[in-house]
């Protein structure tokens, strides 16, 4: 977690504003907050030991930091006058990226698996969402789908160790343009419209905000059949797309009626993950969203609870191949819905890695 970051200005008071200065305050920071207008949460704030500024068109002299919420445009004159004096502007889900509190043992922070797009975002992070707590891990969903990111990072259990082992994070463009440094360990853009450029200024500056996601993570996925999102995919290092038409190399895909894994099976021909008619959401725009959560899915494994350990014999070496705890108790019955359903990636993966150290049989797994 970040050291003292000084005099903070917090711009905007709606949920991520009020989020990121309770944090701040909790950390020691000095607060301070602006809003065109007065809002109800500025008497808790001060009673916590902010200073209510009022409206203003500038920063104070102290300030080091500016904290900007979404709904402030890049032109607005305290933004602009920030940014003439050289103060770094930053938004909620920036703040929270330097904030992310320390692992298990001072390991690595909680990793994010993160989504942007014109359409579905919200959909496909809860979908992701599932996916992780199917696989055993403490996750959850915030950022533009609702609760704040700068909290999430931040929560600890009672024993002081953090409350989560994954993040599904949901990023509006207008999040991303205050972004620098997010670094997801895995991230998807699912579509890019003509939306959002009287705030931007222009659609390059709106796609440009969108592909800020990809840039520091390290696997990129996208819609094969959007344009721009395809594009922004393209010029990455490990980019995987997504398709409603047969898959190719790379990719995952529709065959026969089934989602199929050609971009992370070790199989030439792909692995069949779930048939399209089981799907609890219907439609081809939440097919897709289905494939981008599946396509997430191996980069989620690869951080899953290691070290975990179990008592029921036969589990250690299949423990040490996955590095997460044991998915065979999982009600995995599709009529429990898209959570349990979009599971069966991971426990396709799972089963993979079981077969090179231990065989199924009544009791469970048993080691070779």
């Amino acid at each position: 977690m970040a050291g003292r970051l000084g005099t903070v200005l917090v711009a905007g008071l709606g949920v991520s504003g009020a989020a990121a200065a309770r944090v701040l305050l909790a950390r020691g920071d000095d607060v301070l907050l602006t809003d065109a207008a007065e809002p109800a949460v500025v008497a808790e704030l001060v009673a916590a030991g902010a200073r209510w500024l009022g409206p203003v068109s500038t920063p104070p002299e102290d300030v080091d930091l500016v904290v900007t919420s979404p709904g402030w445009r890049p032109d607005h004159p305290l933004l602009v006058a920030a940014a003439q004096r050289g103060l770094e502007v930053v938004g909620e889900p920036e703040l929270a990226w330097r904030l992310r509190a320390p692992g298990p043992d001072g390991g690595e922070p909680a990793p994010w698996y993160a989504v942007t797009g014109t359409n579905g975002k919200t959909t496909t992070v809860t979908m992701l969402e599932a996916v992780l707590q199917a696989g055993g891990l403490r996750a959850v969903a915030a950022g533009n789908v609702g609760r704040p990111l700068v909290e999430v990072v931040t929560a600890r259990d009672a024993d002081g160790r953090p409350s989560f082992d994954a993040i599904a994070v949901e990023l509006s463009s207008f999040q991303l343009h205050w972004s620098s440094s997010i670094a997801p360990a895995a991230a998807a853009v699912l579509n890019v419209a003509d939306d959002h450029v009287d705030w931007h200024g222009s659609f390059d500056a709106y796609r440009e905000a969108k592909g800020r996601l990809l840039r520091l993570a390290p696997v990129a996925v996208g819609d094969a059949g959007d344009p721009v999102a395809s594009s922004l995919v393209a010029g990455h290092r490990h980019p995987v797309t997504v398709t409603l038409g047969e898959p190719q190399r790379g990719q995952l895909g529709v065959r026969a009626g089934a989602l199929v894994d050609r971009a992370f099976s070790a199989t030439p021909a792909g692995e069949l993950l779930v048939e399209l008619d089981a799907l609890q959401v219907r439609g081809p725009h939440n097919t897709v969203n289905a494939l981008v959560a599946a396509a997430l899915c191996p980069a989620a494994l690869e951080h899953a609870l290691a070290g975990h350990t179990s008592a029921e014999p036969g589990h250690a070496l299949a423990l040490r191949a996955l590095g997460l705890r044991p998915l065979l108790g999982l009600d995995l019955r599709l009529g429990e819905g898209t959570g349990a359903l979009l599971a069966l990636p991971l426990v396709a993966s799972a089963a993979r890695a079981l077969r090179d150290v231990a065989t199924f049989d009544s009791a469970g797994v048993t080691e070779k």
